[in-house]
């Protein structure tokens, strides 16, 4: 009699990529990041032709909108 067992499973062949993916020039910004860039840049820019600025620094801060509220509604200030 035949081997009536199962045949072993096979994994399905991989199939060839379906595009090359390319690699990102050095430098690449996403867009809204790069825009963001470009704003700031811009603003300096003009700022630095009205003034004679020899330093800038940025600071990065987040607000969270409903914490704003809650300490509003309190009568606590915001620090």
């Amino acid at each position: 009699m035949p081997d009536s067992a199962p045949s072993a499973q096979h994994e399905p062949a991989l199939s060839a990529a379906a595009f090359n993916n390319p690699t990102r020039p050095e430098g690449w910004l996403a867009p809204r990041l790069q825009h963001r860039l470009d704003t700031v840049m811009s603003w300096v820019t003009r700022l630095c032709k009205l003034a004679s600025i020899t330093e800038i620094s940025q600071e990065l801060v987040y607000f969270t909108c409903s914490r704003c509220r809650i300490l509003r509604s309190e009568g606590s200030s915001i620090r």
